[in-house]
């Protein structure tokens, strides 16, 4: 059986991808995002939020940057399982957000990989400007 090893990247992620046969093609942790979420766009002067959530009817972010305000910045359902915001620019620093599903459940940024514990059971993504 032919394998062979090689970098691929993708955006700012390298990862290794192990080819083991002409078909065959086993991936371990590749990237495929063009760049993170949240998406800090400097030259617009906004910052993006992105959710699949599917299953959902209505998807609120919530943070330090509006104090945990649960109808201020409603995200849109632009396609079947994609919900987006965009926010004006924050001021410069660090920032704890989570999505709220429904006006029920609290969820962290899961492509979003800074986090920090709550202090009960949960985690808070992080944002930092």
């Amino acid at each position: 059986m032919y394998s062979k090893s090689f970098n691929l990247a993708i955006g700012q992620v390298c990862e290794q991808v192990y080819v083991k046969a002409i078909y065959s093609v086993n991936y371990k942790q590749i990237a495929m995002k063009p760049h993170p979420f949240p998406f800090i766009n400097e030259r617009k002067k906004t910052i993006q939020f992105h959710l699949k959530m599917g299953a959902a009817s209505h998807v609120s972010l919530s943070g330090t940057f509006n104090k945990w305000s649960t109808n201020e910045l409603e995200m849109k359902h632009v396609d079947k399982d994609d919900w987006v915001i965009e926010i004006p620019m924050l001021p410069h620093g660090k920032y704890y957000y989570r999505f709220l599903i429904d006006d029920k459940m609290w969820i962290e940024d899961i492509e979003n990989q800074l986090r920090e514990p709550d202090g009960v059971v949960g985690f808070y993504s992080v944002l930092t400007v």
